[in-house]
């Protein structure tokens, strides 16, 4: 099992709305609800996942849970790149525990959330991994702990399992936006057919 990381964890008192079917969309790529507040630490609540390491198509147990008893109203999780400034999910989630359910967010189930605002201590979901080499990930995840209609409610952004480290194929192929390379050869190819062609005419 691994134990959870904090990336740049906040927990904001504010008004917020946790909502009653789901995260909003304006949550899939933030993971906030994006209202500011006052900052603390220590979240009582991590994201732990077993096993550590992924091949193409692999699934993976993800659990978010409260720590000493603390529960929680609502989540959006992501498998995310680790790459610096990523924020595009990657895979899919089923087998969602009672009170969640897979949301889409880019492309259908990528993401993970609540589907009501009851109390939870613990939440459960099966993650599958593409079929290409997505390098090392993490999960990412933000939490509404306590909602008040009219008062203040209270969520923890930037939590973060441990890596999710790639271990499959080395032949896998490589998610990356490779077109400008492939323009570029392609460019390179036709120049290199035009010389010799224009070479040979006078040879």
């Amino acid at each position: 099992m691994a134990v959870f990381k904090v990336l740049f964890l906040s927990a904001v008192i504010a008004t917020v709305s946790c909502m009653p079917d789901g995260p909003p969309s304006g949550a899939c790529e933030s993971l906030t609800p994006g209202h500011a507040g006052s900052t603390e630490t220590n979240p009582p609540f991590e994201v732990t996942i077993s096993p550590a390491t992924y091949g193409p198509g692999d699934t993976i147990m993800v659990t978010f849970a409260g720590t000493g008893g603390a529960m929680f109203r609502g989540i959006i999780v992501q498998a995310r790149s680790k790459s610096a400034g990523s924020t595009t999910p990657v895979g899919t989630f089923s087998g969602t525990s009672t009170g969640t359910k897979t949301i889409m967010c880019t492309t259908d189930d990528s993401t993970w959330g609540h589907s009501d605002r009851t109390d939870k201590t613990t939440a459960t979901a099966t993650w599958t991994a593409p079929m290409s080499n997505e390098g090392d990930l993490a999960f990412y995840a933000s939490v509404v702990q306590e909602y008040s209609s009219g008062g203040s409610s209270v969520f923890y952004t930037g939590l973060m399992s441990e890596d999710l480290v790639y271990d499959g194929p080395t032949d896998a192929p490589m998610t990356t936006d490779n077109s400008g390379s492939v323009r570029a050869s392609l460019l390179i190819t036709m120049v290199t057919l035009f010389t010799i062609a224009i070479i040979g005419r006078f040879l």
